[in-house]
């Protein structure tokens, strides 16, 4: 199957998504660093 990716940002640290999503509420949480896009989990870290 062929998706359309849409590019969100997050504090500089670019990834891809399937849909828009706001990150918004992640602020609260720390700095993101690190995205692991690649898993099936698709982790955060902050």
């Amino acid at each position: 199957m062929n998706y359309s990716m849409v590019m969100i940002t997050v504090n500089d640290v670019a990834f891809e998504l399937r849909e828009d999503h706001s990150f918004d509420w992640i602020q609260h949480e720390g700095r993101v660093f690190r995205v692991f896009a690649g898993q099936d989990s698709g982790n955060i870290s902050c």
